[in-house]
């Protein structure tokens, strides 16, 4: 049986941690293309990727959020580049662009990474405001073993309200270690967890993901926003059938 969050998310009219939920993420390098899909998309969370547009452009997309009325919540990210993000400036600034954008987010995206005094800035500002944190870990080159990576998702739980961790696959084993890992560690700690393998190897993680405890499927709507992910009509159909 699928491992449940004893502590899950709640955020509008969705809880994360229970049913796996959907999230459309939306990378395109426009923000009027962003918020065209923002508006459209029919899935349970959407996904904003900032760092996907020009620094000179957060303002517009600030006018346009502040207009915009929607009941989907919302996941601001700000993805730096060693984590397979776009914004390869000073992470001072990177961590003061997504404080700006904050105050639209339901949920916040912040790496586990991130230098420890601007980690903390973000943190305490969605605490201070009641939003949800996703405190995030990625691996664009390699899965490592077992335990490490039950390390890592302990370490995104201890800080953060829901773990993301993903991993890059080259082997089917590679994806049974996240599994397994994401399993035990949900059913220790109790809090919701996103468990990704990234590459064409890993690809059917994200379906299967949700069996061993993983709680938000990432899919893209427009451009791709990681490596192996499945579009989010086929995503739909898939988890209706499993789950």
């Amino acid at each position: 049986m699928r491992p449940t969050a004893s502590k899950p998310v709640s955020t509008g009219d969705i809880e994360i941690g229970e049913k796996p939920v959907i999230c459309a993420s939306i990378g395109e390098k426009t923000v009027e293309k962003q918020i065209s899909l923002y508006r459209a998309v029919e899935a349970d969370l959407v996904e904003l990727r900032i760092d996907k547009l020009s620094r000179d452009s957060y303002g517009k997309l600030s006018r346009a959020l502040s207009s915009d009325v929607n009941e989907k919540p919302l996941i601001i990210t700000n993805r730096r580049e060693k984590e397979g993000g776009e914004y390869d400036g000073p992470e001072k600034n990177r961590v003061e662009d997504l404080l700006s954008m904050m105050r639209f987010a339901d949920i916040v995206d912040i790496e586990l990474q991130t230098p420890q005094q601007q980690r903390e800035k973000i943190i305490d500002k969605a605490n201070e405001k009641g939003t949800p944190v996703i405190v995030s870990h990625h691996n664009h080159q390699q899965t490592t073993d077992k335990s490490e990576i039950k390390m890592k998702i302990e370490e995104c739980m201890e800080l953060g309200d829901i773990a993301k961790v993903a991993y890059m696959a080259k082997t089917p084993l590679d994806v049974l270690s996240l599994m397994e890992a994401t399993y035990t560690t949900k059913k220790e700690i109790g809090k919701p967890v996103c468990s990704i393998a990234m590459g064409e190897t890993g690809k059917h993680s994200r379906v299967i993901g949700p069996a061993y405890g993983s709680d938000i499927i990432y899919a893209p709507v427009g451009a791709e926003t990681a490596p192996g992910q499945i579009s989010l009509d086929k995503i739909k159909v898939l988890l209706r059938e499993l789950f």
